[in-house]
């Protein structure tokens, strides 16, 4: 138990704690260092999976007022097909109910006629025909549309 071997064995476990201090402070700083990288990675990968996400939402915004604008064109455009129908079936409707009319007419035979042209003589007001044509000149004449000769519309199939 020299002094000198005190100081020895003092100055060795100096040396070995300041060789572990040392390996701790690079472990730490290692450590450290990959956290910093980490924390950078993720926020540039963050930062760029928002901006693609920000390009995506601008990109899929556009193709949806695109798609905006396609429907109303289309829905316009049903509307104005619809509405062509609609008027083409009214046309042919009432060309059947004046086909029939003009059946119904020629079915009755002179003598209806003339009684249809007496009845419209005593109520000129039931006669239709062209304007400017009184109802008496056109029952006298046999022309016109008796009212009570139209024929009542069937319902659709």
């Amino acid at each position: 138990a020299s002094p000198t071997g005190v100081l020895y064995r003092m100055q060795k476990k100096m040396r070995l704690s300041t060789v572990y201090v040392m390996r701790e402070q690079r472990i730490l700083r290692a450590v450290n260092r990959r956290a910093v990288a980490l924390r950078s990675g993720w926020h540039s990968q963050l930062h760029d999976d928002t901006s693609k996400l920000k390009e995506t939402n601008t990109k899929l915004q556009e193709s949806n007022s695109k798609l905006q604008e396609a429907n109303q064109k289309m829905q316009s455009e049903v509307a104005r097909e619809r509405k062509a129908r609609e008027h083409i079936e009214k046309e042919l409707e009432d060309s059947r109910l004046a086909a029939e009319e003009d059946d119904i007419i020629a079915d009755e035979g002179p003598d209806q006629q003339l009684d249809d042209a007496e009845e419209a003589t005593n109520h000129p007001a039931k006669v239709q025909g062209r304007p400017g044509r009184s109802g008496v000149a056109l029952a006298a004449k046999g022309g016109g549309k008796p009212v009570a000769a139209k024929a009542k519309p069937k319902p659709k199939p």
